[in-house]
C-alpha cells in the first residue's frame, strides 16, 4: 500500500484556524449586534415631531404676546390679563373706584363672624411661646 498522505504543516493549520475563527467571529457579531437602522428611521420622525411642536409653541407664544382682552365668556368676568395693575392681583374682579364689588363677589363673612375671628387671633397672640427642649443627637 502506498502512503501518499502528507501531514499538514503546523503553520498552515494555524492559518486555517485563524481564518475560521475570524469568519466565525464576524458571523456571530453580525447576528448578535442589533441593527439600529429601524431606530434611525423612527429617530428622524421623532426629530420632525419635536421640530413641529417647537414651531407650534413658538407660534402660540407669538399670538399670546400680542395685546388682547379675553372675552367675558371664557373666564366669567371681564378684565385684561395683560394689565400691569391687575396682572398678579389675587382677585381681578371688576368694581368701581370706591371698592364696591360686582354682583356675586361680595364677602360672605358676617360682622359677627369677623368679630369672632378677630378675638380668636388676639387670644392666640397672647398665648405664651412654647419652651424649646433640646433633643439628644442621633447616632
Amino acid at each position: 500500500m502506498s502512503d501518499d498522505h502528507r501531514p499538514i504543516p503546523a503553520v498552515t493549520l494555524r492559518l486555517l484556524w485563524s481564518v475560521a475563527l475570524a469568519v466565525g467571529a464576524l458571523v456571530g457579531a453580525s447576528l448578535m449586534v442589533p441593527s439600529y437602522g429601524q431606530s434611525a428611521r423612527t429617530g428622524a420622525a421623532y426629530v420632525q415631531r419635536q421640530h413641529d411642536s417647537t414651531v407650534a409653541a413658538a407660534r402660540a407664544r407669538a399670538v399670546e404676546a400680542e395685546p388682547h382682552v379675553d372675552p367675558p365668556s371664557l373666564d366669567g368676568h371681564a378684565h385684561d390679563h395683560d394689565d400691569p395693575a391687575t396682572k398678579n392681583a389675587v382677585s381681578r374682579t371688576t368694581g368701581d373706584a370706591f371698592g364696591s364689588r360686582a354682583d356675586g363677589t361680595a364677602d360672605p363673612t358676617t360682622p359677627m363672624a369677623a368679630a369672632v375671628d378677630v378675638a380668636g387671633v388676639a387670644r392666640q397672640r397672647r398665648e405664651p411661646s412654647p419652651r424649646l427642649v433640646p433633643l439628644a443627637q442621633a447616632p
